[in-house]
């Protein structure tokens, strides 16, 4: 049970961070902004991550490991121009899906 209150708040605050991240960016954005979306104090989100730094480098793993998801069936022997337009269809479809996300992979 606690773990998957544990799993659960995480990932409220990463949905949270998210939006802020998009919209503010690393340096402008703030724990309490995260906190507020969240709806969460701000003690809760330093106590599941420590820093803003973490909760954005927590955000960019999770965002790269979809991507790598979407793109690990793809190999060498296979058609690199397939491979090209299921990578732009995945990135169209993350694009409506998730744009924060979307805006946070583009900037990096």
């Amino acid at each position: 049970m606690a773990g998957q209150i544990r799993r659960r708040n995480r990932a409220r605050i990463l949905a949270a961070a998210e939006q802020v991240f998009a919209e503010m960016g690393l340096e402008g954005a703030t724990i309490q902004a995260i906190a507020d979306l969240a709806g969460m104090p701000k003690s809760n989100i330093l106590y599941y991550f420590g820093t803003k730094e973490k909760i954005y480098v927590a955000l960019l793993q999770e965002v790269v490991r979809h991507w790598h998801e979407s793109f690990s069936r793809f190999g060498t022997e296979d058609d690199p121009a397939l491979a090209l337009e299921t990578y732009v269809i995945e990135k169209v479809r993350m694009s409506f899906s998730r744009p924060a996300a979307s805006r946070l992979f583009a900037r990096e």
